[in-house]
């Protein structure tokens, strides 16, 4: 915001608002980006690992699998999009 004079907010392919930057400000920037009201915080409690409630090994999908040293793997496989 600080190397412009003017911004313009645009939403589905639509002008929203063009505010001079000096009279706005993020909160409002994403209000009108979105179309509601927008909280730009997020609180969350610090999370720490619990027991494990999944353990999944081995599992194949018709997919490619790379295997690492530490014995875990990763799967992949190509979705073609339906819509």
């Amino acid at each position: 915001m600080q190397i412009s004079g003017r911004i313009t907010v645009i939403r589905d392919g639509k002008v929203v608002a063009t505010l001079p930057t000096a009279a706005t400000h993020a909160q409002e920037l994403a209000r009108l980006r979105v179309g509601r009201e927008v909280s730009l915080t997020v609180d969350k409690d610090f999370s720490a690992p619990q027991e494990v409630l999944l353990d999944v090994q081995e599992v194949r999908l018709g997919g490619t699998a790379q295997h690492f040293p530490d014995g875990t793997a990763l799967l992949w496989r190509h979705c073609p999009k339906t819509h």
